[in-house]
């Protein structure tokens, strides 16, 4: 079992909304794009610096890799989390988290490719676009892990009806596996 080193609570902000709180982004033609303006559910990640990506999941197209990220008890979320998670990271302890590669996100560009984000270094958090049927070397799945409070007051009933519903939903998947 993995031990993750580092917990953080991201309060869902969007790019935008981060770009404004200093997050230092290596690119701008993402700016105008309607994930940028995405805000999403606050929620409690943990990381393992050691291991930034799930080796396996490199060379993987994205439907290879949402499976691959189940298998490993973890989820590919929004670019905005990815981006909330460096920019703490960082503040917390001056390091660069996913520093070498990207990460495949849930986030879609207007040209409908999958947003990817990484290679976060002093110039800033890379912010691209892919293909989701492509593989690359540098794009993976980041091994984080996802704690979701059910009990946290924030949700209604249906909203926690739905959270569990879809981790049914991806156990089942993976037990087809």
């Amino acid at each position: 079992m993995r031990i993750m080193k580092y917990k953080y609570k991201l309060e869902g902000k969007s790019m935008l909304q981060l770009k404004k709180k200093g997050m230092n982004f290596f690119s701008s033609w993402w700016k105008n794009e309607p994930f940028a303006k995405e805000t999403t559910s606050p929620i409690t990640i943990e990381i393992d610096t050691d291991e930034e990506i799930i080796k396996s999941s490199l060379n993987k197209d994205y439907d290879d890799c949402v499976l691959i990220a189940e298998k490993h008890h973890t989820q590919i979320l929004a670019a905005s989390q990815y981006a909330e998670l460096c920019h703490l990271h960082f503040k917390a302890t001056g390091e660069y988290f996913l520093s070498k590669y990207y990460t495949w996100t849930t986030s879609k560009a207007s040209d409908g490719h999958l947003v990817g984000a990484g290679s976060f270094d002093p110039r800033g958090l890379h912010v691209r676009d892919w293909y989701p049927f492509v593989g690359l070397p540098r794009i993976g799945v980041c091994s984080s892990a996802v704690s979701e409070d059910l009990d946290n007051g924030n949700l209604d009933f249906g909203e926690r009806v739905k959270i569990l519903e879809d981790k049914m939903e991806r156990i089942e998947r993976v037990i087809k596996l």
